[in-house]
């Protein structure tokens, strides 16, 4: 099923309930899922020397130290708000800037000291992929510092016989963060990136004979994994405003393992529901890791919490490929097993992504095909619709919102305790 574009029934998550309901429904959604918590690293073998968990690299054993001190260090810092209560305030102000130091000194270990960019080797470059027109970024995950970047990125380019500029990002909730800024201008610059030669105008006006510019780039591909996606769906909200459509209509984008609980892609035209401003957007999960059921598991039309709330209607717009499989690391459990056939297309489409097409450096057209008309891609129950339309959440479909909400977290209690 073809879910490129917005569907202009749904609501973004943020813009159609308060705060607190959301509140409630994440904790709900997060501790719903724990039981799949393992599923983030398991499992464990692998024989790829570019995977996270190879045994084998000291630079693995590295980043999985320090990784693991930042989250001991993490825990212990929630510690501080209880205190705050009852230390002195000198010592609780020694306190405070111990942790602060001990996780500034940890984080710059673990990011490195080569910026926010980590381009590929170059090694793996082939076929016609070596054309100047296209340029790929890769956005990483949760605690991914400069080593696994660095593997990511070249793992990819082995992959998909491409050079990857890798935008190394932390964490942002929500806010339009350091990282955040420096995808928005590393996408922004070379979706206005013009060449260098200029073209004589095919205009017949006077001013034909001025010679007009071209984007430099005729495809711009970014990947982004985990939280990465999230911060991707920030980065596109802010592109939508600021870039041309039709120079938007260059930038595919692919995640795995989308953290994130809504992503947009607005119609270009408001009486065609097939014209996405982005041609090409797919997402990719592992229905047993603990971060996509927690994201685009949980949050995409018909997920997990739309069957729970049927008056859940959600705007996630993008294909959706599902694998029955575990693992949320990006190469060890997405790259390694992206071309082996085991992500279905939800909704029956049975299509094959886009994004396999690139493998080994092979050019794909330009072409995209839309099939699915706008009321095949609802999935909302009736009875809401009404007031979707209207931008509107009724009193009773509040009513019956806290009543299922409610109702998960005390059946998600149960089954932990």
């Amino acid at each position: 099923m073809d879910t490129q574009a917005n569907t202009p029934l749904l609501l973004p998550a943020p813009t159609r309930y308060p705060p607190p309901y959301l509140f409630i429904l994440d904790l709900c959604v997060l501790v719903s899922n724990l039981p799949y918590l393992l599923g983030i690293v398991l499992p464990l073998r692998t024989s790829n020397p570019y995977a996270e968990l190879y045994p084998y690299s000291w630079g693995n054993i590295t980043s999985l130290t320090l990784g693991i001190l930042l989250i001991i260090v993490g825990l212990l810092s929630l510690l501080l708000i209880p205190a705050w209560l009852f230390l002195p305030g000198g010592v609780w102000l020694c306190w405070f800037a111990g942790v602060a130091g001990v996780t500034w000194a940890l984080s710059r270990a673990l990011n490195g000291h080569e910026g926010d960019v980590v381009v590929s080797s170059g090694q793996y470059v082939r076929g016609k992929a070596e054309l100047e027109d296209e340029k790929w970024f890769y956005v990483n995950g949760v605690m991914t510092g400069e080593y696994w970047l660095k593997t990511n990125v070249d793992e990819a380019e082995r992959r998909f016989g491409r050079r990857i500029w890798g935008c190394l990002v932390q964490r942002d909730l929500r806010y339009s963060s350091a990282c955040v800024r420096s995808l928005y201008n590393n996408l922004r610059t070379a979706l206005l990136e013009l060449e260098s030669k200029p073209y004589p105008s095919s205009s017949s006006s006077p001013s034909s004979s001025i010679p007009v510019c071209r984007p430099k780039y005729k495809r711009v591909v970014l990947l982004a994994h985990s939280q990465g996606a999230l911060i991707t769906s920030l980065v596109l909200d802010m592109l939508y405003a600021d870039i041309p459509a039709s120079l938007l209509s260059c930038l595919e984008v692919y995640t795995f393992g989308n953290a994130s609980n809504t992503f947009n892609n607005p119609l270009s035209q408001a009486d065609n529901p097939n014209s996405g401003t982005l041609r090409h957007l797919e997402h990719y999960a592992n229905r047993g890791e603990y971060v996509s059921r927690i994201g685009i598991l949980a949050f995409m039309p018909g997920g997990d919490v739309g069957q729970a709330l049927q008056t859940w209607g959600n705007q996630f717009a993008g294909r959706v490929f599902v694998r029955e499989g575990r693992g949320h690391l990006f190469v060890q459990h997405y790259l390694d097993v992206l071309f082996e056939g085991g992500f279905v297309e939800v909704g029956g489409g049975g299509g094959v992504g886009r994004l396999l097409g690139y493998r080994d450096g092979a050019v794909v057209p330009n072409s995209i095909l839309y099939s699915t008309p706008l009321r095949q891609r609802l999935v909302i129950h009736p009875a809401t619709e009404l007031a979707l339309l209207s931008n509107e959440v009724t009193t009773k479909e509040a009513s019956v919102f806290k009543e299922s909400i409610f109702q998960k977290c005390w059946s998600s209690f149960s089954a932990l305790v």
